[in-house]
Formats: structure tokens, sequence, C-alpha cells
């Protein structure tokens, strides 16, 4: 796909230029998205629970979003955490949202993204929907919730994890902190981040579903540094349900 195609919106303001769903543009832009530096800052996350400034504002009829701005990780974000050489991948993102959303899939896609020139370089901003009354997994677990909490909320995140795969969504970066679960219900979960999934026709094929559980192993294992309520072994096989039927490669 190239950019964000049909149903989203274009604006440049000053050195800004925005894109986002053609019916949030503009209230997007009243509460302030034109100037995304003002509406966010920085907080001091736990392990795994994602990086990067962040706030929330609310549109005019109470409909919240998250603002972010968009930082690196990994090896490359010592030398250079707030720049990218395109925002293509960041517009490519409204439209996967977009589809994944139309597929059923339970995620929160990115409705709106803005870009300014930075030396050589881009800052990125974007917003999605607000996943109310929700923790990310990496704080639950973190808690130390005792052996029969923990293993619900790891069958919940696995069973939706398998929607995502039945669906044709890959999440390439499936983490404990893009996963949100609701504090009312347990088995409520919605999957955020998805700068760097991608989509498919029919079932994702069981190559990638292999690599997506073993990505979110890794997370576990960072974020709990070998501990948790439940021994690893338990881990590893519960999540072999997140794996389901598709093509070999």
């Amino acid at each position: 796909m190239s950019g964000a195609g049909r149903g989203f919106e274009r604006e440049r303001i000053g050195p800004l230029e925005l894109v986002a769903r053609e019916e949030l543009l503009a209230p997007l832009v009243e509460a302030g998205f034109a100037a995304p530096w003002n509406l966010v800052v920085s907080v001091e996350r736990g392990r795994g629970t994602g990086r990067g400034p962040r706030g929330v504002v609310a549109l005019t009829g109470g409909r919240r979003f998250l603002v972010k701005q968009c930082l690196r990780g990994g090896l490359i974000a010592k030398v250079n955490r707030s720049r990218y050489l395109s925002h293509r991948r960041f517009e490519e993102e409204l439209a996967l949202g977009l589809e994944a959303e139309r597929r059923g899939l339970p995620v929160a896609p990115t409705c709106g993204v803005a870009w300014r020139r930075s030396l050589w370089g881009y800052q990125v901003w974007s917003v999605a929907p607000f996943v109310e009354e929700a923790r990310d997994l990496a704080r639950i677990v973190l808690d130390a919730p005792c052996a029969d909490r923990t293993r619900a909320l790891l069958a919940a995140a696995v069973d939706a994890f398998r929607v995502l795969h039945e669906g044709g969504l890959v999440h390439h970066d499936l983490n404990l902190g893009n996963v949100m679960v609701s504090k009312e219900r347990a088995d409520a979960v919605t999957i955020v981040d998805l700068d760097k999934a991608r989509l498919v026709e029919g079932v994702v094929p069981r190559a990638a579903q292999e690599r997506v559980r073993a990505r979110f192993l890794r997370s576990w294992n960072k974020v709990l540094r070998g501990g948790g309520a439940l021994p690893l072994a338990e881990v590893e096989a519960l999540t072999r349900g997140m794996v389901t039927d598709g093509p070999a490669t």
C-alpha cells in the first residue's frame, strides 16, 4: 500500500504535516494535535511498558485519544532516539489499522499521525483511541498476582493473539507493554502499537506465528527476569495456543 489511502485527510499547518481519518482530522486539530509536542509529557514507565512522551486528549463529545511521540528502541536508540528517515511507515499504519478494525480484530488502531522535519530526519507523533480502564500486561504481572490470576490473564491474551493470527494480522513487536487488559474484565484484551504489524490474506503462516510467539516470550522473560507466578515451562506451554492452523510459510 502507498501512504494512508482512501478514508484519510491530509493537512499542513506550518512545519507540521498531519494525516488522519477524515472524520477525526478537524476535531484532532481543534484539540491541539496541530502542535502535538504540547500534548505529551515524559512519563516514568516500568519495565516493558513502552517508551516515549505521551498524553491523553478529549475530543468534543468526550471520546479520548492517546497521543505519543514515536521513539526508536534497540541499539539504534543509543545514537538516534527521536528521528526517522521517513514517515512512510506511519502513514501505512493508518490504512493497516483501518483494515484490522474492519476485520473485527481486537486492536486500538492508529487514527492519525503528524510529522515535521528535524535536522536530517523527521519527528513523528501518533494518535490512537485511548483504551479506557485498562492496564498493560507488563504492569499487571509486575504487581505479582497469584498463579491463578496470572494464568487467567495469559490465557486471555493468548486468545486475543490467536484471533489476530486467524484474522491475518502479524504483530512483529508483540510485547507485554502492547497488551492492554481491562481492569474490570480479565478476558477483555486490546492490542496496541501496530507500527511494525502487517496484514495477510487468510490465516497468518505458522512460521510467522512462531516468530510472534518467540517475541512475546522474550518480552515475558525480560520483564519478569526469570521470576513471576508461573514457571517458564507453563508460560511456554500456554502460549502454544496462540499458534493456530495456517500455511507453513
